[in-house]
């Protein structure tokens, strides 16, 4: 999954944060949040988020999520019966966050700078989020709910990477259905970069590390495999 969207980490509140527990502190402060019960909601994910940084799935409890909002734990249980059902929902807004800062956009490029706009962007967004991703990788492993939102994430970029494969640009072109060759392309470079940037950013792989790459150079790295692999996928 990779974006053309500007890869800064600005502070929360701003619409161009790349910060997952950023953007759940900034949605805390909008006008959708308007409502005591839409607060305590956001508030609960929000602590949740902050504790999967920090300390991952399996060293933080109920009671910390609602320490850490200043809820009571009789408040939160009304809302989330469990530890799994309140994660389950962080990660479907880790999955609306990925979607929205995500989003390809080659207004105005060649391929060859959208493509490397796009992957300093999600460069970016690893090294930035790389601690609650290694949390996310976790749970997923572990609940079945969370794979089938993974799954599902997948398969929705896997197709716009597909069409763009498939040179479709039209409204038409872009509704209908990649190739099977445009798609299995899409899902083994997505595959690919993902594991070698988890490798890198996430699971500090230290002989990965010790190559000393920098953020540009890997995003130029993955640049270069992107195009090679469009340019193989062409009949």
């Amino acid at each position: 999954m990779q974006t053309t969207t500007n890869c800064d980490e600005s502070p929360a509140g701003s619409t161009r944060t790349l910060r997952f527990v950023d953007w759940l502190s900034a949605e805390l402060e909008t006008e959708e949040a308007s409502t005591k019960g839409d607060r305590r909601r956001l508030a609960l994910k929000l602590a949740a988020a902050r504790l999967l940084e920090d300390r991952g799935y399996d060293d933080f409890s109920t009671r910390d999520v609602s320490d850490a909002a200043n809820v009571t734990r009789t408040a939160l249980y009304l809302y989330y019966p469990s530890k799994q059902v309140l994660v389950l929902e962080l990660l479907q807004d880790f999955q609306r966050f990925m979607m929205e800062k995500l989003r390809p956009s080659r207004k105005g490029m060649s391929m060859a700078e959208a493509a490397l706009e796009t992957n300093r962007t999600y460069v970016r967004f690893f090294a930035i989020n790389a601690r609650i991703i290694l949390s996310i990788q976790y749970v997923r492993r572990n609940l079945s709910d969370a794979e089938k939102l993974q799954f599902d994430l997948n398969d929705w970029w896997a197709h716009k990477v597909a069409r763009a494969i498939s040179g479709r640009t039209t409204v038409q072109q872009r509704s209908s259905h990649p190739s099977k060759q445009a798609l299995a392309t899409a899902y083994a470079l997505e595959g690919m970069i993902d594991s070698f940037l988890t490798e890198l950013y996430v699971r500090r792989n230290p002989n990965l590390v010790a190559l000393n790459l920098s953020e540009e150079a890997v995003a130029k790295l993955l640049t270069r495999l992107w195009l090679g692999a469009l340019k193989g996928s062409e009949p």
